[in-house]
C-alpha cells in the first residue's frame, strides 16, 4: 500500500497536470477568435465594396438619366429652329443648344469616369471575395482543429479526474481538505518532496 505522502504527491502531480490541460483548453477559443476577426475584416471589407459598387451604379444610372434629358433637350432645340421668325431667337436657340450639348459632354466624360471606377471596384470586389472565401475555409479549418483539440483536451482531464478520484480515496477526509487549501493557497503546490539531509 502507497504510504500517505507518496499519494498526496501523486495527486498533485495530477492537479497540476489537470490544470495544465484547462488552462490549453482556456487558450483554445482565443486563438480561433483571431481567426474569425480575420474573417469578419474581410468579410467587412467586402460588404464595403459591394457598398461603394451599389453607390457607382446609382451614379451611372443618375448620369445617364441626365444625359438622356440633355439629348431630349438638345433635339427639341432643333426642331424649334425651324419654327423661329427672328434670327435672335435663332441665336437663343442655338446657344441654348451649345449649352445643352456642352453639358451633356461633361455628363459623358463623368460616365466615363464613373464607369471606370466601377471597374476599378469590381476588381477589387473580386479579390476580396477570394480572400473571404480564402479566410472562410481558414477559419473553418482552424474551427475544426480547435473542436479535434478542446475534444481531446476534455478527455484527458476526465481521464485523469477518474484517475484523481481513484487516489483521493485512499485519503482520509481531513487530509484532502489540508492538501485542497494548502494547494490553493500556495497556488497550486501542497506537497514537496525532500532529498538529501535538511
Amino acid at each position: 500500500m502507497q504510504s500517505k505522502i507518496q499519494k498526496l504527491l501523486l495527486l498533485q502531480e495530477i492537479d497540476t497536470f489537470i490544470d495544465d490541460l484547462s488552462r490549453k483548453k482556456d487558450l483554445v477559443p482565443r486563438r480561433l477568435l483571431h481567426h474569425k476577426t480575420e474573417r469578419d475584416n474581410v468579410s467587412s471589407l467586402v460588404d464595403e465594396k459591394k457598398s461603394e459598387l451599389h453607390d457607382k451604379e446609382l451614379q451611372r444610372r443618375k448620369t445617364e438619366k441626365k444625359i438622356e434629358e440633355l439629348e431630349q433637350n438638345t433635339l427639341r432645340y432643333q426642331s424649334q429652329l425651324n419654327g423661329v421668325k427672328t434670327n435672335q431667337e435663332y441665336k437663343a436657340l442655338l446657344a441654348q443648344i451649345d449649352r445643352a450639348k456642352a453639358q451633356e459632354s461633361e455628363y459623358e466624360d463623368n460616365l466615363l469616369l464613373c464607369m471606370e471606377d466601377m471597374e476599378e471596384i469590381e476588381a477589387s470586389l473580386t479579390k476580396a471575395i477570394g480572400n473571404l472565401q480564402k479566410a472562410q475555409n481558414e477559419y473553418r479549418q482552424r474551427e475544426l482543429e480547435a473542436n479535434a483539440l478542446l475534444a481531446r483536451l476534455e478527455e484527458g482531464i476526465a481521464a485523469k479526474s477518474r484517475e484523481r478520484e481513484e487516489i483521493a480515496k485512499g485519503l482520509d477526509s481531513a487530509l484532502k481538505t489540508k492538501y485542497a487549501r494548502i494547494r490553493r493557497n500556495m497556488g497550486g503546490l501542497a506537497v514537496a518532496t525532500v532529498e538529501g539531509e535538511i
